[in-house]
């Protein structure tokens, strides 16, 4: 309960999807340029079609909630959100194999990997991340975040929440239709 008053009392649930959203997108833009970089052409790397790529929007989610907390200590910040990324990033691996029986990233080739779906560099990786996000940008986001009046922020969620979940809806509804098509594990 403690945890969820603390929650409560850094933003609405509406400012709250607005950050899932902005590091959603952001996530998406990370992707697409290490792409533009390593293959010379951009890249959808996201599950939906549009700009987000919702494991990027969980785990700072997850990394803000857990380490808001610990936030004057860069160690406990890359540690824990480096464990909060990796659970997330290996439940939805683990998830979208299970159910849609495709491989949105494949670590299977990497030192250190779990079943693919994590590997000890994508988990240095979160913990610079997850420093990046809690000590640089979203200290600098948080005055914008909080001046969003209720009521707009209210529409901004609700609007990009619908739209994100028509996307997933016909996203996972074709690659289940077409999982012969996909990466298979």
């Amino acid at each position: 309960m403690e945890f969820l008053s603390m929650l409560r009392a850094q933003y609405s649930a509406s400012q709250w999807a607005l950050v899932f959203f902005v590091y959603s997108f952001a996530g998406w833009c990370w992707e697409l340029l290490l792409y533009l970089v390593k293959q010379r052409r951009a890249v959808n790397r996201g599950f939906l079609s549009g700009p987000f790529l919702p494991v990027y929007g969980f785990s700072a989610l997850g990394m803000l909630a857990v380490c808001l907390p610990v936030k004057e200590s860069v160690g406990k910040v890359a540690i824990t959100g480096a464990i909060t990324a990796c659970v997330l990033e290996y439940a939805v691996g683990a998830l979208a194999l299970r159910v849609l029986h495709v491989r949105y990233w494949d670590y299977r080739g990497r030192r250190m990997n779990v079943g693919g779906h994590i590997c000890l560099m994508a988990a240095l990786t979160w913990a610079l991340f997850a420093v990046v996000v809690v000590c640089i940008l979203h200290p600098l986001f948080q005055p914008s975040l909080r001046a969003v009046p209720s009521a707009p922020a209210g529409a901004m969620a609700g609007t990009l929440t619908v739209l994100a979940a028509a996307d997933a809806a016909k996203k996972i509804a074709r690659t289940r239709a077409f999982a012969g098509h996909s990466l298979k594990a």
